[in-house]
């Protein structure tokens, strides 16, 4: 099915402020980001599935989407934009509002979070989806580590939502992204109650990504120079390079503000921010400039690796 069929089954209009429905308009700054087809496609496809499981009888479809990758690829991202799109009532969780300081306290914000969720879909024209960042840190154990009582009784609630996947006959799937799932309880990763989509883009997967990224930020950078850093630097996920264009930004706000001093003396924020926005548009970025700051952003996260070894020893 192309993605524009897949679309036309989702409203423009509803809005619920609770959730982020409300927060895309094609212009938004992420409105043109590139998303790879086959992780679009398979966010969509668990969505509408879902959808169709509820209302159409013996259509069995697992509730749990797990999308587990190496870090820095944006899957978080690309799901909430995914959604965002195609006006998708969205609901999200980290794994840190999942750790839970007492007894039970995992299960009953969960529980109390898929139930707005499944209001909000209730009372909308639209599909819903909840989506939990770093699963495999809330409901997942290192080898040789007690599984927590608040684990246990998380674990044990979404797999009797897996089982009785309806509240008040909504039916909203949830979407789980992370690293790694070896370690998540293995009753959840059934055939039935999780979908499992592994993550790991080749270079040639993100390279439209990373352009969009640098002519979002430097109008005219020429494309060779863009492809010359993604060859050099192919090793580096697409957080790094998402850094290095940042760093870029800010090392002409630094020059921009010392310049600014320099000529104006006294200054107020107004002034500053005035300029600043004028200098960014007109940023010109060589290759050598730009081969640099990726040299310099790529020590330092080595230099980071190092001193976080040294503290685990």
């Amino acid at each position: 099915m192309k993605m524009g069929n897949f679309r036309s089954l989702f409203s423009s209009k509803s809005t619920v402020s609770r959730f982020e429905l409300q927060t895309y308009t094609e212009d938004s700054p992420h409105a043109e980001i590139y998303i790879p087809e086959q992780f679009e496609s398979t966010v969509l496809k668990h969505i509408i599935c879902n959808n169709t499981a509820r209302t159409v009888s013996n259509f069995q479809y697992p509730l749990l989407l797990g999308i587990q990758g190496p870090y820095g690829y944006g899957k978080t991202f690309m799901v909430k934009q995914i959604c965002r799109k195609n006006h998708i009532l969205l609901s999200t969780l980290s794994s840190s509002e999942l750790s839970g300081g007492y007894e039970g306290d995992s299960k009953k914000h969960l529980k109390s979070e898929y139930e707005k969720i499944c209001f909000a879909v209730a009372n909308s024209n639209s599909c819903g989806a909840m989506l939990i960042d770093d699963f495999h840190l809330t409901i997942a154990t290192e080898e040789n580590v007690g599984k927590t009582v608040n684990s246990n009784l998380l674990a044990s609630y979404l797999m009797n939502l897996c089982d009785n996947p309806e509240v008040d006959n909504i039916r909203v799937p949830i979407i789980m992204t992370g690293n790694n799932y070896r370690r998540v309880y293995p009753a959840l990763l059934r055939d039935g109650r999780m979908d499992i989509l592994t993550w790991s883009p080749t270079i040639e997967d993100i390279t439209p990504i990373i352009q969009q990224i640098f002519h979002a930020k430097f109008k005219g950078i020429d494309d060779a120079v863009i492809l010359s850093m993604i060859r050099q630097y192919a090793d580096m996920n697409l957080a790094f390079f998402e850094q290095v264009s940042q760093d870029l930004m800010n090392s002409t706000i630094v020059q921009t503000i010392g310049e600014f001093k320099d000529n104006k003396g006294a200054m107020t924020i107004e002034e500053l921010s005035d300029s600043v926005k004028k200098s960014l548009p007109s940023i010109e970025l060589t290759e050598e400039r730009l081969l640099d700051v990726c040299r310099i952003r790529k020590e330092a996260i080595l230099i980071d690796f190092e001193s976080q070894a040294k503290i685990r020893i």
